[in-house]
């Protein structure tokens, strides 16, 4: 969980500075924000600013910009990979009840027993997972982004934020933190030993 508070920390820290900077020079409170929008490249929110677009200075920006989606490919890694060993826990359990009993998970079904998941998780646990995951991803593709800047006599490469859009994009994480937390909670219903997996 490291990671994502890591994330949920750097966004809360834009968010404030952003909005704090806006709302000092706009003098119009929080309707500033809404009318600026989604991914709009402002002076008050550059982040990073190479003048001249060498070759360093625009391998700087991209990589800033691109950094949190790196990060959020490994959260969606992470929590994957925590829900399957749920629901592998879960599966495992049911083996000791008698009443709606399942048969075996394999790779290669015989007989009566079952095939693996495709996604590595039920259908019901995937696609959510990965509607957020792609939602998040967009979020943040808008919350922090690279610009070229061109005038007449030069061209510069900048990184800028968007305080609406990380607003968003730190809520939704949020609500990830706590649906995984909340489904931490759930309970075995039989008392089947637990064991490891591979």
């Amino acid at each position: 969980m490291t990671p994502a508070l890591a994330s949920i920390i750097i966004a809360a820290i834009l968010i404030t500075d952003g909005a704090q900077i806006l709302m000092d020079e706009t003098r119009e409170g929080i309707k500033v924000l809404w009318e600026r929008g989604f991914g709009q490249l402002y002076t008050e929110t550059i982040v990073f600013g190479a003048y001249s677009v060498t070759e360093p200075g625009l391998i700087q920006a991209v990589l800033l910009a691109n950094t949190p989606q790196l990060l959020l490919s490994f959260l969606y890694l992470m929590y994957n990979s925590l829900f399957t060993g749920m629901v592998m826990g879960q599966e495992w359990n049911q083996f000791r009840s008698t009443i709606g009993r399942k048969y075996l998970r394999v790779t290669y079904p015989q007989g009566e027993q079952r095939e693996t998941y495709w996604l590595q998780l039920p259908y019901r646990y995937a696609l959510p997972l990965m509607a957020c995951s792609a939602f998040i991803h967009w979020s943040t593709s808008q919350s922090i982004f690279f610009v070229q800047l061109k005038t007449d006599n030069s061209s510069s490469a900048v990184v800028g934020y968007s305080v609406l859009t990380t607003m968003i994009s730190l809520g939704f994480g949020g609500l990830l933190l706590l649906v995984v937390f909340l489904f931490g909670f759930r309970r075995y219903q039989n008392d089947m030993p637990t064991v490891g997996n591979c």
